[in-house]
C-alpha cells in the first residue's frame, strides 16, 4: 500500500449501497417510457452504460413504489452481482434525473472525497474481481454475489488529488486500448474478406493465368473417369451370377455452375 494510502471497505466510503429488483414482465415496457430500467446487458467492461441494447422502462408509478428501494441516479457506479461472468460495470450517467435496476445489479453511491472514477476503475481491477470471486456464492451454472459481501467489499483510498491523476493515466491508457481492439477488430474483418476473396478466385479459375497447352478439362474428366471404371488388374469382367455394380456415369458429364 503506497505511502498516505489506507484501505477501507465500501460501505465506509459510500452514502449508500442496494441492489435492484425486477417487477412483472407486464411492468415492463420497451424502446420508451418513463423511468430508464437497467439490465447487467446495459453494463460493460470499460465502465460505459450502453443503453441502445433493448433499452427497457418502467412507469413513475412503479419506479416509486415496487421498485423504490432498487432506484439509481447519475453518478452511481454499478456492477453485475450475478454471473458469470462476474465486473460488468459502468456510471449511470445524466440522461435522466433517476433510473432503476434488475436484481442482477448493485449500485455504489460513494462520498464526494471519494471519486466515482476511481471506484470503477478500482472495481475493473483484478485484485477487486479476485476477492468478490472468492467470495460469492458459486453452482455449477451461477456465480452470486449478496449485498453484505458488496458492502464488505475491500477498497484502497487514496488522497483525493491523487484519486484523479490515477483515473485521467488509466483513462488514457485504456482508450488507448479500445483504439487498438478497434483497429485489430476491423483488420480481422479485411483479412476475412481478402480470405474470401482468394478462395473464390481460385475456385473460379481466377487465382492463376490460364496456360492454353494445359489439357482440356473435358478430357481430364473423361480420363478420370475411364480409370474409375476400367477393371482393376486381374479382375475379369463380372459374371453374369454376381452383384450387379452401379452403372458408371458417362464420360464428359457436367455439372452447371455459375459464377
Amino acid at each position: 500500500m503506497p505511502e498516505g494510502w489506507v484501505w477501507a471497505t465500501a460501505e465506509q466510503i459510500c452514502t449508500f449501497i442496494t441492489k435492484g429488483s425486477t417487477p412483472d414482465k407486464n411492468e415492463l415496457f420497451a424502446d420508451q417510457g418513463e423511468v430508464p430500467f437497467i439490465k447487467v446487458y446495459n453494463l460493460t467492461k470499460t465502465g460505459k452504460l450502453d443503453f441502445t441494447i433493448n433499452p427497457t422502462y418502467v412507469r413513475f408509478k412503479t419506479h416509486n413504489s415496487l421498485l423504490n428501494r432498487s432506484k439509481a441516479y447519475p453518478g452511481d457506479v454499478l456492477i453485475n452481482i450475478v454471473g458469470p461472468p462476474l465486473g460488468k460495470v459502468a456510471i449511470v450517467p445524466d440522461d435522466h434525473p433517476e433510473w432503476n435496476i434488475n436484481q442482477a445489479i448493485a449500485a455504489f453511491n460513494p462520498l464526494p472525497s471519494y471519486s466515482n472514477r476511481f471506484l470503477l476503475t478500482s472495481l475493473l481491477t483484478e485484485t477487486i474481481m479476485k476477492w468478490l470471486l472468492k467470495q460469492a456464492n458459486t453452482t455449477t451454472s451461477q456465480v452470486n454475489l449478496t449485498l453484505a459481501m458488496c458492502r464488505q467489499l475491500p477498497l484502497p483510498v487514496p488522497p483525493l488529488a491523487e484519486q484523479a491523476e490515477i483515473v485521467a493515466e488509466a483513462e488514457r491508457r485504456l482508450s488507448t486500448i479500445d483504439a487498438l481492439e478497434h483497429t485489430l477488430a476491423d483488420e480481422l474483418k479485411r483479412a476475412e474478406r481478402l480470405r474470401q476473396s482468394l478462395l473464390h478466385r481460385a475456385f473460379t479459375g481466377r487465382l492463376v493465368p490460364q496456360d492454353a497447352t494445359d489439357e482440356p478439362a473435358s478430357a481430364l474428366l473423361a480420363r478420370l473417369t475411364a480409370q474409375v471404371t476400367s477393371p482393376k488388374k486381374g479382375e475379369g469382367p463380372a459374371s453374369g451370377g454376381g452383384k450387379r455394380g452401379r452403372k458408371p456415369k458417362a464420360a464428359g458429364t457436367q455439372i452447371g455452375l455459375s459464377f
